[in-house]
């Protein structure tokens, strides 16, 4: 998408005009537009790397899991997001 982005800007359309011609966000065209390969490499590896809130409840969660099989998938979901948006570390 970043190759594509930089071949209409080069043959000379606008944010706008990128957008539709891609069919994406405008957000994104914008994102990229002025962004050089290096910066987009390095934009690239960092994406790959970040880890995901829930990550750190990982093991609690396969945890509730092995020990609740009779419970449903919902009230396992809930528990997660309940300790991922409260930061709550404990039993519930």
């Amino acid at each position: 998408m970043f190759s594509q982005i930089k071949q209409y800007k080069a043959l000379g359309f606008n944010k706008a005009q990128v957008e539709r011609a891609l069919n994406i966000n405008y957000k994104t065209v914008q994102k990229y537009w002025d962004m050089d390969p290096c910066e987009y490499a390095k934009v690239t590896i960092e994406s790959k790397s970040r880890h995901k809130k829930i990550d750190i409840y990982k093991d609690d969660i396969l945890e509730w899991i092995t020990d609740f099989r009779d419970m449903s998938a919902v009230y396992h979901f809930r528990g997660c997001m309940f300790c991922v948006y409260t930061g709550f570390k404990g039993d519930y």
